[in-house]
């Protein structure tokens, strides 16, 4: 099955199940989350495949990433602004975060394994 057919596929699938309101979709490559100033993440859900990187943005406002324990998850993002920091997930399944600084920005990172 075409890797991109695969990717829209989950998506309909997580979003039709309620696990996922308008999640980014990425396929096989990376992913892209911004912190912004107004104290979200954009977008809150992104799914990718397992073994690719997403890419945490921050601003000018200063924020970290702190990932619930989980096997698979990455190491956390330090406090930090103005810099991009990339994480590599290579366990499957849901893997939820929020900013340590700002406890109320939450977002969440879908990973499943790409089919042959």
């Amino acid at each position: 099955m075409d890797r991109n057919i695969a990717c829209v596929a989950i998506a309909l699938v997580l979003a039709a199940s309620g696990c996922a309101e308008n999640p980014a979709l990425y396929g096989p490559g990376e992913g892209k989350v911004q912190a912004t100033n107004a104290l979200v993440f954009t977008p809150a859900t992104v799914l990718t495949t397992a073994n690719h990187d997403v890419t945490f943005s921050f601003g000018s406002t200063a924020h970290s990433i702190m990932f619930d324990p989980k096997s698979g998850v990455p190491e956390d993002v330090p406090p930090s602004s103005n810099t991009s920091v990339t994480r590599r997930f290579s366990g499957q399944g849901p893997f939820s975060y929020h900013c340590g600084i700002h406890p109320s920005m939450t977002g969440t990172v879908n990973v499943y394994f790409a089919p042959d």
